[in-house]
């Protein structure tokens, strides 16, 4: 079951107690996120159906809002998607098994999909540095040649 239960990943608004709600608009040079999803006219299959015409969509723009709640007493990070006319289909279900059951040391764990149909969002556990990208993109950040040997010796294992 994915509503209810220990493996619950099927979030609702009554599941998260809400904390922090960060503007990451457009001046920003932290990564917004990875995830950002089209008009339903224009969403991948996982939203809408089936394109033949399509095998991936591309997702890369995201809301520019990120917030800081609290589930099961643990911190979280949610990622609101830029979806309009969202609907659960068969496919993003599938997506949220795979994505629940994915681990990897450099993977930020997946908590769940919070299925608001007015802002529908992807929860992973929250990172009090941010992310590598945020790291990498920000300027303020000023990285040795050290840590980039690290980092690519990480990566590369």
């Amino acid at each position: 079951e994915m509503t209810r239960g220990p493996n619950k990943v099927i979030l609702s608004t009554e599941d998260l107690v809400f904390v922090l709600r960060k503007d990451m608009g457009k001046g920003s040079r932290i990564m917004k996120s990875r995830v950002t999803l089209l008009d339903k006219d224009n969403a991948p299959d996982l939203i809408r159906g089936s394109d033949p015409n399509r095998s991936m969509a591309s997702i890369n723009e995201l809301s520019d809002y990120t917030e800081t709640a609290r589930y099961n007493g643990d911190l979280v990070h949610v990622k609101e998607l830029n979806i309009k006319g969202f609907e659960m289909r068969s496919k993003l279900l599938t997506f949220i098994r795979l994505c629940r059951d994915l681990r990897h040391e450099n993977l930020n764990p997946y908590v769940g999909f919070l299925a608001d149909p007015s802002r529908p969002s992807i929860v992973m556990e929250y990172c009090s540095r941010g992310s590598l990208y945020d790291i990498i993109h920000n300027e303020d950040f000023k990285l040795d040649w050290d840590f980039k040997c690290s980092l690519l010796t990480d990566l590369v294992r």
